[in-house]
C-alpha cells in the first residue's frame, strides 16, 4: 500500500513537472519569437522599437512560472480570522462543505487589521484540484456556517482588474434585465433566463 501511495505520488510529481516544462518551453519559444522578429526590425534601416534582450527573456520566463504557479492556488475570502486561529482546521472544514479533501497548505495575506478580514491563499498540489475546488464553491451559500465565504482563483493583479471591470459589467446588466441570471465564464459575461 505504502509502495503504490510513494508510486502515485511520484507519478503526480512527474506530471507537475512535465506540465511547467510544456508551459515554459511554449512561452520561452513565444518570446523567443517575438524577439527575432524585433531583432529582424533592429537591423533593418527603420529605428529599433526594441532589441533583443536577456532582461526580455528573462520576464517571459518569469511570467509563464508565475501563470503556471498561480492555476495551483485558489484565495478564499471571508473565512473569519482569531487571533489564536488554526487555519489549516478552518481550511479542512470549508473543504468539507464542499465535500473535497485535498492536500493543500494555507496562509493568511495582507497586513493583519482589527475591522477587516484577511484573505485566505491555498496552494494546492494540481490545477484541477482547483478547478473541483472552485465549481463545488457554489455550494458554500447553502451552508449555515459558511454563507458569507467565497472561493476565487488566484489572480494576477492584472487579471484581478480585468474581472473587477466585468464584474461592474455584469452587475449593471442584472440591474437592467431582472429575468435573466448573469455569470462569468472564462472571462466573459453569460446569462440564461431565471427557474421560477
Amino acid at each position: 500500500a505504502v509502495v503504490s501511495t510513494q508510486s502515485e505520488l511520484l507519478e503526480g510529481k512527474s506530471k507537475q513537472l512535465e506540465s511547467v516544462q510544456t508551459t515554459v518551453k511554449s512561452a520561452v519559444q513565444e518570446t523567443v519569437q517575438a524577439e527575432i522578429r524585433s531583432y529582424s526590425k533592429a537591423v533593418s534601416k527603420d529605428p529599433p522599437e526594441t532589441a533583443l534582450t536577456e532582461q526580455g527573456l528573462k520576464m517571459a520566463v518569469q511570467s509563464a512560472v508565475s501563470k503556471e504557479d498561480r492555476s495551483k492556488n485558489v484565495v478564499v475570502f471571508g473565512l473569519m480570522e482569531t487571533d489564536d486561529e488554526k487555519l489549516s482546521d478552518k481550511v479542512d472544514e470549508l473543504f468539507e462543505q464542499i465535500e473535497v479533501k485535498p492536500h493543500f497548505e494555507a496562509v493568511r495575506i495582507g497586513r493583519k487589521s482589527a475591522d477587516k478580514t484577511r484573505p485566505v491563499k491555498i496552494l494546492l498540489s494540481n490545477s484541477n484540484t482547483v478547478h473541483q475546488i472552485l465549481s463545488k464553491s457554489k455550494n458554500l451559500k447553502l451552508s449555515e456556517h459558511h454563507k458569507t465565504v467565497f472561493i476565487s482563483p488566484d489572480r494576477s493583479p492584472e487579471e484581478q482588474a480585468r474581472h473587477h471591470l466585468l464584474v461592474l459589467e455584469m452587475k449593471e446588466k442584472a440591474k437592467k434585465d431582472l429575468k435573466r441570471r448573469y455569470y462569468i465564464r472564462s472571462g466573459i459575461i453569460c446569462c440564461e433566463d431565471k427557474i421560477s
